[in-house]
Formats: C-alpha cells, structure tokens, sequence
C-alpha cells in the first residue's frame, strides 16, 4: 500500500514519495507531541519539584589538555610524581625534595640512584631489612637465608613495575631492579604517560633495543560504529591520535640520545590511528638508527610514506651496529641479517679480476705498499686451477684468461658462494632498513612498492617485507630485484594478485615464501635456488604451479581446490621434505604419482581429502615417516616401501582394498571405516622398533573395517605391537 489516509480526515500521503512520507511523519510528531501536552506526567519528587530537564547528548568532546601544555613549567613535586610515579610512593618523593632543598634536577639524582641502585640511598633500608629477624614464624626461613638461585626465581616472577617499587625496600631489591631494567630488549610504552615519563622511562633501559608504541591509544576516544556520519568528531580523534604519536616519538627520541648500551632500532606502531605520513617522517628524522619498523594496521599510512622508508638511512652507523651486534636479535623475535666480512674476487677461489690487477702493478709498486720489512711478494696465483697459467709472462694476457676463467665459472658453486658473501656483505654494510612490517595498510600502491623494492638503499639492506592483506597492491608492483638481500617475502591475503613468476639468481638469499590466502592466484613460477619454504594455502583458483627450487623444504598447497597442472617436469624440488596436499580434490593420482618420485628425501605427506588419487604407490620415497591419506574417497591401493614409516591414517577410505608396508616400525596405524579393506601386507616388527618411537604408545585403529580377516588384523596388531 503506497498510500496512507489519516483517520478522521481527508488527507492521503502518497509514502512512495519522499517528500509525501516526510509529511506525513512530521503530522505524526505533531499528533503524539500534543497527546503528551494533553498528558503531563506526575510531578518529580516529594515536594512537587518541576521535573528536571534531560541532559542532551554531547555531539563533540574536549581535547585533553596534557601537563605543561599551557606554557607554564609543573611544580617539581608534580614533575617528580609524573617521572618516578609508578616506582616510588609519594611520600617517598615528598621526602626526597625536601631533603634536597627544592631542587628538582638534585631531587632527580637521588631518586634515581635510590631506584637504579647506583648509590647508597638505600642504605638505610639495607639496615632495617638486615635489623629483621632472621626466621620467619610458623618454621619458615628468611629472605637472606635463600641460595641465590632461589632469590632469582623469585625475582624474575616479579613484573617491572612491581619490582620497580620493590627497589625501595633494601639495595638488594634496587641492584636487582637496576638488572632488570638492563635485560629488557623489548619496551613496551604504557598509556597516559606524559612527556618526561617517557623520556625517562626510554632513557632508563638503556638495553631496550626495540620501543613498542601500539597501546598508547588504549585511553584515547576513537570515533565509534555511529560516528560514521559525524566526521568532525572523526576528525578530532584523529587529530587528537596524531598530536599525541607525535609527542610520544619526539619523547623516545629524547630519551634515546641519552648514553646508551644499544641504540633504538626497532620501532612499532602496529594499529595506531595517530600513525600518518607526516609523523612517520618525523621519527625516521629524529631515530637515526633503526632497522625495523612495523606499521601494520595502520589505516592512514600511504604510498607517500613508502618513499620516505625506501629513502632512509641510518646515519650513526658505527654505533647502530657494534661489533657482534649483527648476530643479535633486537629483542622483537626476529633475527637480522648476520654479517658476512667483504671477500675480494681472488678470494673467493677463482682468480677474479682482482689478480689480475695484482700481476698488473709493478714489483716496486708492490714492495713499497707493503712496507719495507715485507718479505718479498709471492707469486700471482691467477686461476688455481690451470698450472700452465700459474707463472704467466704476459701480464695482459694473464688478465684476459683470469676474465675468461671468471666468466666460464660463473655458474659455478663457488662463483655462487663468493656472491652470496657479497651479497651479504653489501646487505651488512648498507644504511638502510632491515625489516619492514606492512600487514593491513590499505593506503599502498605498485609504484611505492616497487620503489622500496628497488630502491638504492633498500634493495641492499631489507631482508624481511611482510604485506599480507595489502588491498592495493597488484601483480605488478611485487617484483624482486635479481641483486636484492630480501630473505622472508609475506604476502598473504592479497586479493590484487593474479600471477606470481619469480626467476632470480642462484645466489639469491629469498628462502621464504608466504602466498597463503591469495584468492585470485592462478599461476606461480618460480626459480628460486635457496627457496626453503613456500606457503600457498587456500589459494583457491590456484590451478598452475611450476617450481625449480633445489632447496625446498616445506611446501604448503593446503586446500588448492583447482589445482590440475602437476607435471613431473615443472616440479624441481629433490629436497622437499614436508608437502601438504590437504583438500586438493582435482589432483590427479597419476600426476601426484609422479611428482613423488623426484621426491627422495620427502619426509611427511599429506593427502587428506584428495579425492581424485586412485592409487598411492610411494616407492621412491624411502625416507617418509608419516602419511595421511584420511578421507581418500577414491583411493583403492596403498603402498609404502619406506622402512621407517612410523604412522600411517588411511580412515574412511571407503574403496581403500589393498594396503602393502614395507616398515618394520609402524607405531600408528588407523585404517577406520575402510569397509572393503581385505588384503593387508605388512612387514615384521624391527627390534628395537619402540625404543625408536620415543616412548609413543602404539596405537591401531580398524574399526568398521567389516571385510578385514581375523589373520591380517592379527598382522596389523603384530607390526604396531598393540593388542589385536
């Protein structure tokens, strides 16, 4: 019905008109208005009070104004509570200033040496703990009476700001907190603390190499569900989240120019609203000595602020990377590229361009390098391989076969050791960034992509990329430069990409993949010699996949629904050890049949749901440990030569008739519901197969197995060494 008569008159709305279904609201409003005119409700209160006027909804909130944000300087007693607040009571404090004489910068001398334990003023806490008892009651012992080990126990349950007012206590708790303080590798900045708290928290844990900034918005209002048509209250949180970032990294970077034991080079910003372009260029102009940074979730990071990372360097190298440091992890859970020392060409065993410049130069010239107590120079070695060039005459030509001899060798094993030194060498020298964490950031783009791919600074020092879930980004902007360090490549849940091929150098360190989740990917190409794991689950358009990775380890094709194309040829992976063929329904047994067979060293096979394998012959894979064929509706043979095949799931195989192991140390075995298995060939029991399980208990599942002779379930039972 599109029209609407008011009852008791002559007036019809047309409702399937805007301005006819506003009409006749507003005659709505009028009439319940004038019902509850006609209506009032009972006076409030005992007396009779009128009844009080509602409150109205705030439509805009006030900015919190932070401490010394007005101009005028905190009292000192304000300054000191803000700083060591969390650490030491007030009356604590209170005492302190006023023994000092009102002095806040004396004050602060004393107070961090009472906490940090690098003087005696716990001294007089010292003597009232040692004036204690030494027993405690009901036959307990005393905290001095404990061996060390059992204090540090008790210690390190402690959180930091727990043990941070224990310090107040005696000089044992204070040294123990000071130690503390230098362990952590990670700081993690607390919420609604102000400027020189941060300062003095990053200054006092001078072992902190990464600062972790993602909770500082906990207490800060973000614009909610129905906020959505407001955009000024959007726009003042927003402005709120950047004012208070800003002043959060100015504050680290204060913190951090203090004397260090290690510099802050990690920086994480995961998930704030106050993270944009302009306040991530200024913390890379105020840290000069970061080497990851993680900007994931941030949903107003842009492609502007992939040119200023791709751009940055670290200008206070020698004291971002001491030595040793590189081997190191900075406390965030992954490890650095490690530094590899710079290799000449004659170095690296092939006689390079660099002895041939060495047979070039004159004998004077070289005695007078080498200083004049030097031994007398050796002969040019100029290939190491030909003698009949050992001791060559012409020193032209002893460079051209040199050259000749580098360029024939350039395949070679060593040739591929002496650039991956290189290449990690240049990774180790660069000024750049090492890892660069991008997860969720809907604001990036090919170009800014291929920039810090590409870019003069980067493509020589980042080693971990991670832009899973990045909606803007395309097949086109993910492209790996040949001469680039990058080792760990995550790009999961990309729905912009189509088709990955990645041809890169043997010598290329990239030894791990993430693809997972890539909904559109339909093929992949890959050539990749140091590849170690590739992850391509749920990808489920996938149906071509083409491989030459001699390394390969772990590979994941979990849930590949449309995978069809799985040819011999295309699948160069002899030392794959784990493959996850988990609901691939479309892949053929004959094709799956034969890729296993370049397989040698495969170690765990999954095939669980893959309904299209027929027969499952593993004869080449003499190494399998485990393999799952659960759910196989279509498999009807099964067979393993593998001698240390320890457990094997083929349930509800419901066609499964013939199953042949050739282990002598099956410790699981779960052929349940397989309806028509009737022919079972098994191996004797090894000695000593137990004690090889690792205490394991034998399991053996043949239930529903109605077509199964008594004689093969005793078999069964027999080589698992569980009770038929």
């Amino acid at each position: 019905m599109t029209r609407k008569q008011r009852s008791g008159g002559n007036e019809s709305h047309d409702l399937s008109n805007p301005r006819g279904l506003a009409a006749f609201r507003a005659l709505l409003e009028e009439e319940d208005d004038a019902a509850a005119d006609a209506a009032p409700l009972p006076p409030r209160g005992r007396r009779g009070e009128p009844p009080r006027p509602r409150r109205e909804r705030e439509t805009f909130f006030k900015l919190k104004a932070a401490p010394g944000d007005d101009g005028a300087a905190p009292p000192p007693a304000a300054a000191l509570t803000e700083l060591f607040g969390a650490s030491a009571d007030a009356g604590l404090i209170a005492d302190v200033l006023a023994a000092a004489g009102g002095s806040a910068e004396a004050a602060t001398e004393t107070l961090l040496a009472i906490l940090g334990g690098a003087g005696d003023g716990a001294a007089g806490s010292s003597a009232a703990a040692a004036a204690a008892p030494t027993t405690c009651g009901g036959g307990g012992v005393a905290w001095g009476e404990l061996p060390p080990d059992v204090k540090a126990a008790v210690l390190a349950r402690l959180s930091l700001r727990d043990l941070a007012r224990a310090a107040t206590a005696c000089s044992e708790f204070s040294q123990a907190a000071h130690g503390a303080r230098r362990l952590v590798r990670r700081l993690v900045l607390p919420p609604g603390l102000g400027y020189s708290g941060l300062v003095g928290m990053v200054a006092g844990h001078g072992g902190a190499g990464v600062v972790d900034a993602s909770h500082l918005e906990r207490r800060l209002p973000r614009p909610g569900a129905g906020d959505g048509a407001r955009p000024q209250v959007a726009a003042m949180c927003q402005d709120e989240a950047e004012a208070n970032l800003l002043k959060c990294l100015l504050a680290v970077a204060e913190g951090a120019a203090a004397p260090r034991a290690v510099p802050v080079r990690g920086l994480v910003l995961r998930g704030l609203l106050g993270a944009t372009d302009r306040v991530l260029a200024e913390a890379l102009a105020s840290l000069k000595a970061l080497r990851s940074v993680d900007l994931s979730r941030c949903p107003r990071i842009t492609t502007k602020s992939l040119h200023a990372l791709a751009k940055y360097q670290r200008l206070c190298e020698g004291l971002a990377a001491g030595p040793g440091d590189e081997q190191h992890s900075d406390g965030d859970g992954d490890d650095e590229p490690r530094a590899a020392p710079r290799t000449d060409a004659g170095e690296a065993g092939s006689g390079g361009l660099g002895d041939a410049a060495a047979a070039e130069a004159p004998e004077e010239e070289q005695q007078q390098a080498e200083g004049p107590g030097a031994a007398e120079p050796a002969e040019p070695a100029l290939g190491g391989r030909n003698p009949a060039i050992r001791s060559p005459v012409n020193t032209a030509l002893a460079a051209a076969v040199s050259s000749r001899l580098s360029e024939l060798e350039l395949r070679s094993s060593a040739q591929a050791a002496a650039a991956a030194a290189a290449a990690a060498a240049a990774a180790s020298s660069s000024s750049g960034l090492v890892e660069l964490r991008l997860a969720g950031v809907a604001g990036l783009a090919d170009e800014g992509l291929r920039q810090l791919l590409s870019g003069p600074v980067t493509k020589h020092s980042l080693a971990t990329l991670d832009v899973a879930g990045c909606r803007g980004i395309t097949s086109a902007g993910l492209v790996v430069p040949p001469l680039g360090v990058l080792r760990e490549l995550r790009a999961s849940r990309v729905p912009g990409l189509t088709q990955l091929v990645l041809h890169l150098p043997a010598s290329h360190p990239l030894s791990a993949l993430d693809l997972s989740g890539c909904h559109y990917l339909r093929v992949v190409d890959l050539a990749l010699g140091r590849l170690h794991s590739l992850n391509l689950a749920a990808c489920r358009t996938l149906y071509r996949l083409r491989m030459r990775c001699p390394a390969l380890r772990t590979l994941s094709l979990a849930q590949c629904g449309q995978l069809v194309d799985m040819h011999a040829d295309a699948w160069h992976v002899p030392a794959l050890e784990t493959l996850n063929l988990f609901g691939c329904r479309r892949a053929s047994g004959a094709q799956l049949g034969a890729v296993l067979q370049g397989m040698p060293a495969l170690r765990r096979l999954d095939v669980n749901g893959c309904w299209g394998i027929g027969a499952l012959h593993l004869t080449a894979n003499l190494a399998l440990e485990a393999c799952d064929a659960t759910g196989a509706r279509s498999l009807v043979s099964l067979s393993a030569a593998s001698p240390v095949l320890r457990e094997l799931r083929a349930a509800s195989c419901g066609r499964l008739a013939s199953l042949s192991l050739a282990s002598g140390a099956l410790v699981v075995v779960d052929v349940g519901n397989c309806g028509v298995l009737a022919e079972v060939h098994v191996a004797a029991p090894r000695h000593g197969a137990a004690a090889a399980a690792g205490g394991r208990r034998p399991r053996l599942v043949t239930a529903g197995c109605a077509a199964l002779p008594p004689a093969a379930r005793a078999r069964l039972a027999a080589a698992v060494g569980a009770a038929p």
